[in-house]
């Protein structure tokens, strides 16, 4: 399902590297980048455009065959970086553009080989910039690469399709007391809040904002930029169970750093070269009584065939604190707090589209749903009708052939709906289906026949043959809060006699949602429908049911508009009286 566009931003985001358009510009510098020792292209890695004292103007990816093209504000001196996972950086020489020039240059880069898996663990941690240690500063070395890519990435703006959740946790089993989930299209997502480094550095990972606090994630210029690493140190470790085959670079605070930070570890593939995953944890927690692994969180990457990276899937884990009393053992009691919940927020991406909309990226484990909503009435399959997975704010509508679709990550047991009648005191058929990752689900919903509707709504029937009704939901029209226990009276007069004293009434209470239902009302008559109420004042509606119509309709009439439906929604907005 594609909802509306939503313009978000994401910290780590999906993109699709592109050249950017540019000005009218007559310099342009082209190449190739080759493997030095194959002399195959090298793709999908960074060619960076340098000024003659090393500071970067531009950079774009390079294409499926090594080719680049940058163009150029003005004549000038220039040197061309190569970057790629994989390989070492390569240079050109320092180039000369003339006016209106186009030049072409050639870099050979040469290959890591399996440096990577040589680099020995020594169990010793190094404060300060990690590139300097002659021992893993190779590692750091790919881990900026993917890190770099992810941030000038950020800045690209391409499509894409994002299943969000927030759950809760029990402590002990760790059973899910509370879940919500969505899904979101657009071009930017921000998976977790973050503040620039320099903040960070002075204020912590955890910060009292309005009363809570602020658990804040790492993003990629967090982590390249200096003040990180000044305030860490870095060693090599040996990946095992779930991390075996990789090599990790793990990081922790300075020792003399008190404020709430994380330490953790960024996961290198060291046969690829690539950034696979950073796990991390809090530290430093004052306000948190006990040692939780939990309480940190996860970055999964996930290197496409384009070159770009996707932010695969991301989680933040959170601890629910809350106050407990407990006797002291003097005959006293004293408040403690205590950890009862891990709280999670995160994503993961179903999709990513191009500019020109075609799918770059899909999840492999997503489950598919295809279904109707069929009138029981009429026996066909209703169109533009609303379709809900309930509590995970997946909705949509059934298309022109009365069908409707799903993709998503959801997996379990899971319930849908439409939500149509609920107003009218009604809720239609649910149907339950498990989900499968790479399964299509076929579902069919049912509108039962109006008469069964009927019944549910009024199981006494009607007074005296009377078998009309009204149904709807009273609310303060200043706070929008439901108004339970009050008084609604129906009151009918003679057809075309609006004048006339009532010849009929009925009367009914609110329930603790501000929910009523009035049947038995009589056709070809004026109903007039009103609260009787002490403190709120409600302007009346009227009504006139017609003896040949028994479908019903869920929406509220205009003021004197005919009403031809067996059982009608008004909803009342109440006026508090001076």
């Amino acid at each position: 399902m594609r909802s509306g566009r939503v313009l978000i931003r994401m910290i780590l985001a999906v993109a699709i590297a592109s050249a950017g358009t540019t000005s009218a510009r007559s310099q342009t510098i082209t190449g190739h980048v080759l493997d030095s020792l194959s002399g195959a292209p090298v793709a999908r890695g960074f060619a960076v455009l340098l000024d003659a004292s090393g500071a970067e103007l531009d950079r774009t990816l390079t294409t499926s065959d090594g080719t680049f093209s940058f163009s150029l504000e003005s004549p000038g001196s220039y040197v061309i970086r190569s970057q790629r996972i994989g390989y070492a950086a390569g240079e050109s020489a320092l180039l000369t553009v003339a006016r209106d020039q186009a030049l072409t240059v050639t870099l050979r880069v040469r290959p890591l080989a399996q440096l990577l898996a040589t680099i020995e663990v020594r169990g010793e941690a190094r404060c300060g910039d990690p590139e300097d240690d002659p021992g893993f500063g190779a590692l750091w070395t790919e881990a900026r690469k993917a890190l770099e890519a992810a941030a000038w990435t950020n800045r690209q703006a391409y499509t894409h399709l994002l299943h969000g959740y927030r759950r809760v946790r029990g402590t002990r089993w760790q059973t899910v007391e509370y879940e919500r989930s969505w899904q979101t299209l657009g071009f930017a997502v921000q998976p977790f809040a973050s503040i620039p480094a320099e903040r960070l550095a002075r204020y912590g990972f955890v910060v009292m904002t309005g009363g809570r606090r602020m658990y804040y994630g790492p993003d990629a210029n967090v982590l390249l930029h200096q003040s990180f690493q000044e305030n860490h140190c870095f060693e090599a470790v040996t990946g095992e169970r779930e991390f075996e085959g990789l090599i990790g670079l793990a990081f922790s605070p300075v020792p003399e750093h008190e404020l709430p930070d994380i330490e953790g570890v960024l996961w290198i593939d060291p046969e690829a070269y690539e950034l696979r995953r950073i796990e991390y944890r809090y530290t430093n927690l004052e306000h948190v009584p006990t040692e939780d692994d939990r309480i940190g969180g996860s970055i999964y990457f996930k290197p496409l065939s384009s070159g770009a990276w996707v932010l695969e899937e991301w989680q933040i884990r959170t601890p629910v604190m809350e106050y407990r009393t407990q006797r002291d053992g003097y005959g006293g009691w004293y408040n403690y707090l205590a950890l009862v919940g891990i709280g999670e927020e995160g994503g993961k991406i179903i999709e990513v589209a191009d500019d020109a909309g075609e799918t770059v990226y899909m999840a492999p484990d997503m489950a598919y749903v295809t279904g109707t909503v069929l009138d029981e009435s009429s026996g066909t399959n209703l169109t533009n009708h609303f379709v809900n997975i309930v509590g995970t704010g997946y909705t949509t509508h059934t298309d022109p052939n009365g069908i409707f679709f799903f993709k998503t990550l959801l997996s379990g047991p899971h319930t849908f709906t439409t939500a149509k009648l609920d107003s009218l005191g009604y809720v239609p058929g649910r149907v339950t289906r498990w989900f499968v990752p790479r399964d299509t689900l076929e579902v069919q919903l049912v509108i039962p026949d109006s008469s069964d509707i009927w019944w549910h709504a009024c199981p006494q029937g009607g007074l005296y043959g009377l078998d009309r009704a009204v149904v709807g939901f009273v609310h303060d029209a200043l706070t929008g809060e439901p108004l339970p226990n009050r008084k609604i009276v129906a009151t009918w007069r003679p057809e075309r006699m609006p004048e006339a004293k009532p010849i009929g009434s009925l009367i009914t209470t609110t329930d603790s949602v501000g929910s009523y239902r009035i049947c038995g009302l009589p056709t070809e008559r004026t109903t007039r429908i009103e609260l009787d109420d002490a403190d709120y004042h409600v302007a009346p509606v009227e009504l006139t049911f017609r003896a040949d119509w028994v479908v019903m309709e869920n929406r509220t009439p205009r003021r004197g508009q005919p009403t031809p439906y067996r059982i009608w929604k008004v909803d009342l907005l109440a006026i508090r009286k001076q």
